[in-house]
């Protein structure tokens, strides 16, 4: 019976605890409301030995006006004063979470998340995929026409794969060219379904570059990886990344699950007319 009040108690706090402020504070705060009348309630059971002090407390504030307007007015003021705390909480903790020119996660979060996928494996024994994406040609883009194209085209990177990622996926943006996404419950070929149709629905972005965009991409593939950590994760995706940028770029290249990037696992995608080259 204790173990499952604790496990009970448990869930309460998890799930109070990822509630967004603005929706948790305003029952704290009618909660505090309530602490007055809950004091007095105490004060009076202790000092009358009252047996059923609840109905002296229901009496009390059927007949008596002070009470009624006191216990309204406090809880809806503190509730009030909840509600725009946790809003203010809540707008901080999404800019302390967010990359400021795409609108997408930063590496702090992404970091948070992955370490979250990766003690999800190892209770559960699920699976899921690392995709790493970088712009190709951005250095020229920025030298040809200037920074401001260059956010532009960086924008075009995050809007395709926000708009192909699914519902609990997690993208981020962990560099100056360089984004990340966490597939939760994904193998290596889920991956590569995805890194084709990003691929796909970025080269048809148009902009002041005047040529198709292309991206180089690392896959990370943990289906088979029983020791798995973030560490050795963000280093197996960047190798792979590097590897597809090595060969040319506009491409992907699938490391296997111990962490070694396969020259025989890169496949890549249509001719890109008029390509930047490495950037």
């Amino acid at each position: 019976m204790t173990e499952a009040v604790q496990q009970l108690a448990k869930r309460m706090r998890s799930a109070f605890s990822s509630m967004p402020r603005r929706h948790s504070y305003p029952v704290v705060g009618a909660a505090l409301a309530l602490v007055t009348p809950a004091c007095i309630l105490i004060a009076r059971f202790v000092m009358t030995g009252a047996v059923s002090p609840g109905l002296w407390i229901l009496d009390d504030l059927a007949t008596k006006y002070a009470s009624q307007v006191y216990l309204t007015l406090s809880t809806l003021v503190l509730a009030l004063i909840g509600l725009m705390i946790g809003v203010k909480i809540d707008r901080l903790r999404k800019l302390s979470i967010t990359d400021p020119l795409t609108g997408l996660f930063n590496r702090r979060h992404l970091s948070e998340r992955l370490e979250e996928e990766v003690g999800r494996r190892s209770r559960y024994g699920t699976s899921f995929s690392l995709v790493a994406f970088d712009l190709d040609g951005l250095k020229l883009i920025n030298d040809s026409f200037g920074h401001k194209a260059g956010d532009r085209a960086l924008l075009a990177v995050a809007e395709s794969i926000s708009k192909n990622v699914r519902a609990g996926d997690i993208a981020a943006r962990v560099g100056g060219d360089e984004f990340v996404v966490i597939l939760p419950q994904a193998a290596g070929t889920d991956a590569k379904v995805l890194a084709q149709r990003i691929a796909a629905a970025l080269a048809k972005r148009h902009g002041a570059w005047r040529y198709p965009l292309s991206v180089s991409i690392g896959v990370t593939d943990v289906i088979r990886a029983k020791e798995a950590r973030s560490e050795d994760l963000l280093v197996a995706v960047d190798a792979a990344l590097y590897q597809a940028k090595v060969a040319g770029g506009g491409r992907a290249v699938v490391a296997l699950s111990h962490y070694a990037a396969r020259k025989d696992a890169i496949f890549a995608f249509s001719p890109r007319p008029g390509t930047a080259g490495r950037g």
